[in-house]
């Protein structure tokens, strides 16, 4: 049998809860798609994220995984979006602390720099369609955010590379659920999308059908 690392955050901003955080403990140790489910979870603070590429590729290394698929929110996200590409930088006004906002996640390697997601392991066609079929929209993104969940891609993709690792990697974009926003009177519901939280296992499912070696 495979196995999958699946990662997600906890909760940040109002936000009552992260649903991905929901998604990942809830699947920890469960068989989907013929994978069992190895789960982590992070924080939502770029500046707490130092070593997570590396936690995660020893994790990925440790039990032999197949594919790791890392989730994050994003209010904004029309469906279940998919990001092709992050930068070497942090900025967010509303949720960074003022000493981790405007600065490189390396200082190593140069400002903006940019890693891409090998997305020729995945077949993204079939996922849309599996997705589609279950009444959710699909899209790809160019651009991850500069917040925690750009940091975790790039330092995934890093580590990855450090290890000389191929192991497919995807980063998935969710939109907020009910349960996120209980808390926040004022959420534009006309102008943004929510998921429910029970449909999210499905979502994991189909990524697992869609990835190749």
């Amino acid at each position: 049998m495979k196995t999958a690392i699946l990662t997600g955050f906890e909760k940040f901003g109002s936000y009552a809860v992260n649903p991905t955080k929901t998604l990942t403990q809830d699947l920890n140790g469960r068989i989907l798609a013929e994978h069992r489910i190895h789960s982590m979870v992070f924080s939502a603070a770029p500046s707490q994220l130092k070593d997570c590429g590396k936690e995660i590729v020893e994790q990925l290394l440790s039990v032999h995984a197949s594919v790791i698929i890392s989730f994050g929110m994003a209010s904004e996200a029309k469906g279940v979006r998919v990001e092709m590409r992050c930068v070497n930088w942090v900025e967010n006004d509303r949720y960074c602390m003022p000493f981790e906002n405007r600065t490189p996640i390396f200082s190593d390697i140069p400002i903006h720099d940019v890693r891409c997601v090998p997305l020729e392991q995945w077949d993204l066609k079939a996922a849309s369609f599996r997705l589609s079929a279950m009444g959710m929209s699909f899209e790809t993104s160019q651009d991850a955010g500069r917040f925690c969940c750009n940091a975790l891609m790039f330092r995934v993709l890093r580590a990855l590379e450090e290890k000389s690792q191929t192991i497919p990697f995807l980063f998935v974009h969710i939109p907020c659920t009910e349960e996120a926003i209980a808390t926040i009177s004022d959420f534009d519901r006309a102008q943004k999308t929510l998921i429910q939280q029970s449909d999210l296992p499905a979502v994991v499912e189909s990524l697992l059908k869609s990835y190749h070696q």
